[in-house]
């Protein structure tokens, strides 16, 4: 007597089923996570950048500044040695960063700062002259918040303060408000 081996039609289609009903259900997570890490991954960018930048002013006993240039899409570090503010010769520059996959500098469209949201910015690059500027003792003069978008239209705040507290919040399209 044979004995008979593979998958019966009527189990193969219940494979068939259960698969595709597993797929429908994680899909939408899966495309939801990506959605948001290009975002997520250039904030993070901005914010080891602003670790570093302190971590150097603390290191080397020298103000370090952070420069935003919204219209190029990078930012980088000037190693300020004199505190004049300028670029002298032998001062060290370190990047430029870019945004990546399709993220920019932006604020059409939401309400900031994420603390306490009241109006549109009027720069996606709140802080003076878009520089944030560390000192020697690792204080930030001036607090201020950056704003990205992505090509989704979904945007992501980071804000410093004094003591160089970083927070990213998330912007909820449908609520119209800030969330971290």
């Amino acid at each position: 007597m044979f004995k008979k081996s593979g998958f019966t039609m009527l189990e193969s289609i219940i494979f068939i089923l259960i698969t595709s009903l597993l797929l429908i259900i994680a899909l939408p997570g899966i495309f939801g996570f990506s959605r948001w890490n290009a975002l997520e991954e250039n904030g993070r960018k901005i914010e080891a950048v602003f670790i570093k930048a302190r971590y150097l002013a603390a290191s080397f006993n020298m103000r370090h500044r952070v420069y935003f240039n919204p219209s190029a899409n990078c930012f980088y570090i000037h190693c300020d040695k004199n505190n004049n503010r300028t670029f002298d010769r032998g001062e060290k520059i370190i990047g430029p960063y870019f945004l990546t996959d399709g993220v920019k500098f932006s604020c059409d469209h939401i309400i900031g700062p994420p603390s306490n949201p009241h109006k549109q910015p009027s720069s996606p690059v709140t802080f003076n002259r878009h520089i944030a500027s560390c000192s020697p003792t690792g204080v930030w003069s001036n607090p201020g918040t950056v704003y990205l978008k992505d090509k989704n239209g979904d945007y992501l705040a980071i804000t410093l303060n004094i003591k160089g507290v970083i927070r990213m919040y998330w912007w909820d399209r449908d609520e119209k408000r800030w969330k971290n």
